[in-house]
């Protein structure tokens, strides 16, 4: 019984993502900056422009995907 209940523990905490495998990145190069936006996975996303970076939720996005959000950063 012992050894069951350890195996399932191990089996569950294996079988999970992290953070990591959830973050993915879109980038390009506006005309004098360029851009990352990156997806943290929980919501929260991590904007870099040139130097600096900021803060944006899903709904400073308004409904637009990451990829998509960039072009239009990119296009200005």
């Amino acid at each position: 019984m012992k050894r069951t209940l350890l195996f399932l523990t191990i089996l569950s905490i294996g079988g999970c993502s992290t953070d990591e495998e959830k973050n993915t990145c879109e980038s390009c190069a506006g005309t004098n900056i360029s851009y990352e936006l990156c997806d943290n996975g929980n919501g929260i996303y991590t904007l870099s422009k040139g130097e600096a970076s900021q803060i944006l939720t899903q709904a400073d996005l308004i409904g637009l995907s990451v990829k998509e959000y960039v072009n239009i950063l990119c296009a200005e």
